[in-house]
């Protein structure tokens, strides 16, 4: 399983980032602390705390993964938060 870190801390960022992963064939959920939602769904991620970094987690292949952090490229923080 994959694991990337996003920041979602304006609605549009987060109606875009819903938009972009829909797209994806492969499931996507973002986790903060020990609750998560699909991340196609806006209704479920608006149920997580957005101030802070989340965890994105999927499994795909090498061809898809790549398409899917080229997508998350706007919404994607560089290390993993202390």
């Amino acid at each position: 399983m994959k694991t990337v870190f996003v920041r979602l801390d304006t609605l549009q960022k987060l109606k875009c980032f819903v938009a972009d992963c829909s797209v994806m064939p492969v499931e996507l959920e973002v986790a903060a602390g020990e609750h998560s939602a699909n991340a196609k769904s806006l209704l479920g991620l608006m149920t997580l705390p957005l101030s802070g970094p989340l965890e994105l987690r999927f499994q795909a292949d090498s061809v898809t993964q790549k398409k899917l952090m080229k997508i998350l490229e706007p919404y994607r923080i560089p290390s993993a938060p202390k």
